[in-house]
C-alpha cells in the first residue's frame, strides 16, 4: 500500500496538518461518508507509520466493513473519496495561507453589496496590516497592487470627481512586483545555464535592466528590486560590481526577506563562489565557507528541517580545500543526523571518503567509494574525480587510464551537462594523464629537459580557464 497515491500524500504532511485533516473530514459540510471518517481516523492513529503491516488491505477492509466479505473495489472507492478530500484539504490550506494578506475577496463582496461603511473599515485595516509587514518581497508588492486595484475600483464605482492616488499606487506596485519577479528569474536562468545545456529567451529583460539603471536612486531603496538587480549583475559577470558589494547589500536588506528567500539569495551567492573557485579564484573558498557557516548558524540552509545533501557535500569540499580538517570531521558527523534518512548513508559515505582522501588514508577511500550509489549524476561526477586523484596518488596508472577512458565516453554521451562543465572535467582528465606520463618518464629525462616539461605543463594548467580540481593538479605538478 505504500505506493498508493493517498498514502504517499499523507506521508508528506506534517502532524499538525494530519490533525486538521481529521477535523476537515469530520465536518458534514465537507464529507458525509462514515467509512471515510473511520479510515482517516485510523490513518491518523498510525501516522507516520504507513507500512505493509499498518496499511494491509485485508486489515483496512475489516476495520471499515467488519464481518463482511473482502471486496477490493469497495475499499478502492473509499480510498478514492479520501484522496479527493485530502486534495481539497490541501487546497484549503493553501487558500488560508494566501488569506494572511489583505482580504481583497471580502472587500469585493462588501463593495458589490454596497456596504460602504464596512468596506472602508476593512480597507483601512488592510492598509495598516500591510504597512506593518516586515518583509518586502515580490509577494508584498503583489498584495499592495491587489489592494490598490480594489480600492481604485471602489473609487471608480462611487463616481467621485476628485483626485485619488489609488490608480497611481496600483501602477507603482505592479511595476515593483514585475521588476522583482523578472530580476529574480533572470538570476535563476544564469545559474541554470551554468549547470545544464539550456538557453532562455530574455524578451523584456534588457528593458528591465535599463529601467533600474536609469532610476537607480529610486530602486536602490526597494529591497527586492535592488538585491536581485545587483545579484544578477554579479552572476552575469559584469566587471563594475563586486562580491563584497552584494554581500553588504544583503546584510543591510536581510530583515526585509523571509527565511526561505534569504536562503535563495545565499544559494545564488554560493553558486557564484563555486564558479569562481572552479575558475581558479581561490580567495572565494573562504567567502563560500563564510556563507555556509552563516546559513548554518541561522538555520537558513535546511529544507523541511533537513540539510540538503548537496550543501553537505559542498561544505565538506570547501572546508577540506581550506585545510579545516578538524572542523570538517566534526561537521560530517554532527550534521549526518540532519540529512534526510533516504540519502543520509550515501551522502555520509561519499563525504567521509573525501575527508579520508584529504588526510592521506587512500586505501579506505577506495573501499568507501565502492559503497556509494550513483543515482544522481553529481555523485557520479564527484566520485569519478575523487577516484582519479586517488589512483594518481597510489600510482595505479592502469586503473587511472581505464577510468579516464570510461569518464571521457560518459562526458561525450551526456547531453544535459553545460559545455563549460563538460570541458572542466575533460581538462582535468587531460592534464592528469599528462602529469602521470611525465612522472613515469622522470627517471629517463635530464634535469633540464624535465624542468622544461614541468614548466610547460604548469603553464598549460594555469592558462586553462575552466578545470575541476585545478588547485590539486597544480600542487601535484609542483611536487614533481
Amino acid at each position: 500500500m505504500k505506493n498508493n497515491k493517498l498514502i504517499r500524500l499523507l506521508a508528506n504532511v506534517e502532524r499538525r496538518e494530519m490533525s486538521r485533516f481529521v477535523e476537515f473530514v469530520g465536518s458534514p459540510f465537507h464529507n458525509k461518508r462514515e467509512d471515510v471518517r473511520r479510515l482517516v481516523a485510523y490513518l491518523s492513529e498510525v501516522y507516520p507509520r504507513f507500512d505493509e503491516q499498518t496499511c494491509d488491505r485485508q486489515r483496512l477492509f475489516r476495520l471499515l466493513f467488519p464481518g463482511e466479505k473482502h471486496e477490493q473495489a469497495r475499499l478502492a472507492l473509499v480510498f478514492t473519496y479520501t484522496q479527493r478530500l485530502l486534495e481539497q484539504f490541501l487546497e484549503w490550506e493553501a487558500f488560508q495561507e494566501e488569506q494572511a494578506g489583505p482580504r481583497t475577496r471580502l472587500l469585493k463582496q462588501l463593495r458589490r453589496r454596497r456596504q460602504y461603511d464596512l468596506y472602508e473599515k476593512e480597507l483601512n485595516k488592510s492598509r495598516r496590516q500591510l504597512q506593518q509587514t516586515a518583509y518586502q518581497t515580490a509577494a508584498y508588492h503583489r498584495l499592495q497592487y491587489q489592494l490598490a486595484a480594489e480600492a481604485d475600483r471602489y473609487f471608480a464605482e462611487l463616481g467621485r470627481h476628485e483626485h485619488d492616488d489609488h490608480i497611481e499606487d496600483k501602477q507603482e506596485q505592479l511595476d515593483l512586483y514585475f521588476l522583482t519577479e523578472k530580476l529574480k528569474d533572470a538570476c535563476e536562468m544564469v545559474v541554470r545555464k551554468r549547470i545544464l545545456k539550456v538557453s532562455y529567451s530574455l524578451h523584456l529583460l534588457p528593458h528591465v535592466l535599463e529601467e533600474v539603471r536609469d532610476r537607480w536612486n529610486y530602486y536602490r531603496q526597494v529591497p527586492s528590486v535592488s538585491v536581485y538587480f545587483l545579484l544578477y549583475r554579479l552572476l552575469n559577470g559584469e566587471p563594475d560590481i563586486s562580491f563584497d558589494e552584494i554581500w553588504t547589500a544583503l546584510q543591510e536588506t536581510q530583515p526585509y526577506f523571509p527565511p526561505e528567500e534569504q536562503q535563495l539569495v545565499y544559494n545564488y551567492l554560493q553558486n557564484y563562489c563555486i564558479e569562481q573557485i572552479n575558475r581558479g579564484q581561490t580567495p572565494y573558498l573562504r567567502k563560500a565557507l563564510e556563507i555556509y557557516q552563516t546559513q548554518l548558524s541561522k538555520e537558513l540552509i535546511f529544507v523541511n528541517d533537513h540539510l540538503p545533501e548537496w550543501h553537505y557535500k559542498n561544505i565538506v569540499t570547501i572546508g577540506l580545500r581550506l585545510r579545516e580538517n578538524q572542523w570538517v570531521y566534526d561537521f560530517i558527523h554532527h550534521y549526518r543526523e540532519r540529512l534526510h534518512p533516504s540519502v543520509a548513508e550515501n551522502a555520509y559515505t561519499f563525504n567521509l571518503a573525501s575527508f579520508l582522501y584529504s588526510t592521506g588514508r587512500l586505501g579506505e577511500v577506495l573501499e568507501l567509494l565502492h559503497r556509494v550509489e550513483y543515482k544522481d549524476i553529481r555523485y557520479y561526477l564527484g566520485a569519478r574525480s575523487l577516484l582519479l586523484r586517488t589512483y594518481y596518488d597510489l600510482e595505479e596508472y592502469d586503473a587511472l587510464l581505464s577510468l579516464s577512458d570510461a569518464f571521457q565516453q560518459f562526458l561525450q554521451r551526456n547531453r544535459l551537462l553545460a559545455d563549460d562543465r563538460v570541458q572542466a572535467f575533460r581538462n582535468l582528465l587531460r592534464f592528469t594523464k599528462k602529469a602521470m606520463i611525465l612522472r613515469e618518464r622522470a627517471p629517463y629525462l635530464s634535469k633540464t629537459r624535465f624542468g622544461e616539461e614541468i614548466d610547460k605543463l604548469n603553464r598549460g594548467i594555469e592558462r586553462t580557464r575552466v578545470m575541476i580540481n585545478k588547485d590539486w593538479l597544480l600542487q601535484k605538478v609542483a611536487e614533481l
